[in-house]
């Protein structure tokens, strides 16, 4: 039985030189090879350093047919997230269709500080939240411990004010 092989046609390197210099027209140099670098590892799962350790690695006809499909959608600049499918976000990778709108970098950047400071907030939240606990149980043990405190040195910690509020002695003791 015989198996009849794709023939190779062009090195993926000498490709690449045509497919970002027909791209030029409508994009600027950088931004089409970025294009083909991202088509590369998401349909071949090459990076551009599996390149250049493989110089001579080669694409068939049937490649070239599908590089020369995608080519001819962003020539259209029909977004090259919608092209490939997918988009990565924060460190995850989203399906997208013309139906989604593609996060854009300023939106990763106001998510970060968004999770940077809800972060930080929990922290100063958790601190208040010991205070607190500390608060209760004061407040709880106050009834006990006032007149021992009030017999105790000047620097004696107030637990209850005249309302019955809670007055926690950290708080005098943090503020220094």
């Amino acid at each position: 039985m015989d198996v009849e092989k794709t023939k190779i046609v062009m090195k993926i390197k000498e490709y690449k030189i045509n497919f970002i210099n027909s791209l030029l027209p409508f994009y600027d140099e950088m931004e089409a090879e970025s294009f083909f670098y991202l088509i590369l590892e998401n349909r071949y799962q090459l990076r551009r350093i599996d390149l250049a350790l493989d110089a001579d690695k080669e694409f068939s006809e049937a490649e070239i047919s599908n590089w020369n499909f995608i080519l001819e959608k962003l020539k259209t600049q029909i977004p090259i997230q919608y092209i490939l499918g997918t988009t990565h976000f924060y460190g995850s990778e989203f399906i997208v269709d013309e139906n989604v709108l593609i996060p854009r970098p300023e939106t990763e950047e106001l998510v970060d500080w968004i999770v940077k400071l809800n972060t930080k907030l929990s922290k100063k939240k958790e601190k208040r939240d010991r205070r607190q606990k500390v608060a209760s149980t004061a407040f709880s043990l106050a009834p006990s411990l006032k007149p021992k405190a009030a017999a105790g040195s000047g620097t004696a910690v107030k637990v209850i004010d005249k309302d019955g509020k809670v007055m926690a002695g950290f708080e005098s003791t943090r503020a220094k």
